[in-house]
């Protein structure tokens, strides 16, 4: 849940820097479209699990920054999933795992 609002939270935060620098990011066009919603979250969710797909880049120094943010959260997420499945599901592991993350 919580890779869940992070993801979503950082939709929001690329949309509203997108809204007030037009050419924040290349591959999309950051106007009132119905298919705003998705591309962004297609954006988000690729760089929070680190996967990325090449079409869509961000140019603005703050875009950038809010980007290399979001995949470092994700690369200690999966830590703290990795180490999570090792362990099993004892309470020692969900809180090692709460550590990682945060």
């Amino acid at each position: 849940m919580l890779y869940l609002t992070i993801g979503v939270t950082v939709v929001a935060l690329y949309t509203f820097l997108g809204l007030l620098v037009p050419d924040a990011f290349s591959g999309i066009s950051l106007k009132d479209t119905p298919t705003l919603g998705s591309t962004m979250i297609f954006f988000s969710f690729g760089t929070l699990t680190t996967a990325g797909a090449g079409d869509l880049a961000p140019l603005h120094p703050l875009a950038r920054s809010l980007t290399n943010i979001e995949a470092m959260i994700g690369l200690r997420a999966k830590d703290g999933f990795r180490l999570a499945a090792r362990m099993g599901t004892s309470d020692q592991a969900h809180l090692m795992c709460q550590h990682l993350v945060f």
